[in-house]
């Protein structure tokens, strides 16, 4: 597309991309042999994880933490109730007033939220989102009413503060983590349901077919918003296309430039921004190629998108990426593999941030671009190996036993 549509056309971007293609296709089928296909398995929670007698109360921990976040977002950013109206009929115009904000706090009478240290704490707890939302799918048949009123009015407040950022990312990496819970969902419906194939199919479809309607839609408004007031859709469309294919031009142009290595700040930007501000450690960040790319070629370094590629080759330099990215498909194949045999609801919760990772190359490094993505994303995984370690262990002590 990025060929097609723009007039930057490097064979050696296209040849890169070829090659990480494969690297990604081959890190994937490697584990094939230890896999197991969704037609072969029980879908859905194992028996050890079916219900445990604390999810009502980590659910309803994890939906106060995240209302709590978002309540400070808003806080943070609008001073009254009637720019909160207004901004949140706007989206598009509340991202570009938000941006403003961050570049100029001064240009707020006196500063919002819940302070500077509650706001780091919450930042660090981000993954909460993601914990309530993915255990309420996961857990929904099972849990108290409360539970479930709690989950709702939570969720509606984290879209709320979503469309006040304006960012669409807010809603959309929620959206991308409950791809993994989908697709077993789906499956394991169909292989309860025994319907004909072509009865089967159809309702499947329309779902689908709405879901991913809505989704455009608020896509295209929140992007044509942007632009305009007045919502113009084929606009929007036209937007779209840019923004799914302009981050290879910046590929390009990176490829071009000699590497200098920033030592994981610019592939950990969100952790490394702390050390920078609290610690006054050098800003390394400055040497990466996005930096040098605008140095040299002009090109945005962070106003617009350059792949992930730059973000990660900034540490480890493009010739390793080819391994790199293979080495995580292969772990990603693994972890499928694992949370379909064992139902692991913290395995879904760690897919969950694979599939952000994968749906935003185009982007940057999105799993990281951010403290509070960063530290969603460590938090996930330790809990993810803690329950992991205790899942082995209940296991050997079962086949003790018997």
């Amino acid at each position: 597309m990025h060929l097609l549509l723009n007039d930057s056309a490097s064979a050696r971007g296209l040849i890169f991309m070829t090659i990480i293609f494969l690297s990604i296709i081959i890190g994937y089928i490697l584990p094939n042999s230890k896999q197991l296909s969704l037609n072969q398995k029980k879908l859905g929670l194992n028996t050890f994880w079916e219900k445990t007698s604390n999810v009502d109360k980590i659910i309803i921990i994890s939906a106060i933490i995240t209302i709590v976040n978002s309540v400070n977002i808003i806080l943070s950013f609008y001073p009254n109730l009637s720019e909160i109206t207004y901004y949140l009929k706007n989206p598009g115009q509340a991202y570009i007033y938000t941006k403003s904000i961050r570049r100029n706090p001064d240009i707020l009478d006196e500063s919002g939220g819940f302070g500077s240290i509650i706001t780091i704490a919450l930042t660090l707890l981000s993954a909460t989102k993601y914990i309530f939302l993915i255990f309420s799918f996961l857990y929904w048949k099972q849990l108290k009413i409360r539970t479930k009123f709690f989950s709702i009015v939570t969720l509606i407040i984290y879209i709320i503060s979503s469309f006040l950022t304006g960012a669409m990312i807010t809603i959309g990496a929620v959206v991308l983590s409950l791809i993994p819970v989908a697709i077993v969902n789906i499956k394991r419906k169909k292989n309860v349901i025994n319907l004909p194939r072509k009865l089967s199919k159809r309702p499947k479809r329309i779902k689908i077919l709405f879901a991913a309607l809505v989704g455009i839609c608020v896509i295209l408004f929140f992007i044509s918003n942007r632009i305009s007031q007045e919502n113009d859709l084929f606009e929007g469309i036209k937007v779209l296309g840019f923004y799914i294919s302009h981050g290879y031009i910046g590929l390009d142009y990176c490829l071009e430039l000699p590497f200098e290595t920033t030592y994981g700040f610019t592939s950990i930007r969100g952790i490394s921004t702390m050390f920078v501000k609290y610690l006054g450690v050098p800003d390394l960040f400055q040497n990466s190629y996005l930096v040098r790319n605008e140095m040299i070629n002009g090109y945005p370094a962070l106003s617009v998108w350059s792949t992930i590629f730059p973000w990660l080759a900034s540490d480890f330099s493009f010739y390793l990426l080819p391994i790199i990215m293979g080495y995580v498909s292969f772990q990603f194949s693994l972890l499928w593999n694992k949370t379909i045999r064992t139902g692991n609801p913290y395995g879904y919760l760690l897919l969950g941030q694979f599939f952000i990772f994968w749906f935003m190359i185009p982007a940057n490094n999105q799993v990281f671009h951010t403290l509070g993505n960063a530290a969603s994303f460590f938090l996930i995984l330790f809990l993810y190996a803690k329950n992991k370690k205790f899942y082995i262990m209940q296991n050997k002590q079962e086949q003790q036993v018997t």
